[in-house]
């Protein structure tokens, strides 16, 4: 299980796990998906859970207020793709 840190600092913990974050979503199970999407430099998570859709603006932010990763619906995601490659 990897080290829980309240902020992203750092990309591995003392143990070499990889870290996660605490108190993104609603759901604390959905909030290792926040520090996958920080620790592989995510710029979009493709969801359909209701949790993660539900964040504000459709994001995960770090601390600073910045957009760490956009949060889309499988459909949102193909239309963006169809958009960018008719």
């Amino acid at each position: 299980m990897p080290s829980r840190s309240s902020t992203p600092g750092g990309r591995r913990g003392a143990s070499g796990r990889a870290r996660s974050v605490r108190g993104v979503t609603r759901d604390p199970d959905d909030d290792y998906i926040a520090g996958v999407a920080y620790q592989g430099g995510a710029d979009v998570i493709v969801s359909g859970d209701k949790d993660l859709l539900d964040l504000p603006d459709r994001a995960i932010k770090h601390a600073m207020g910045g957009v760490l990763a956009r949060i889309l619906s499988p459909r949102e995601f193909l239309e963006e793709l169809r958009a960018v490659d008719p």
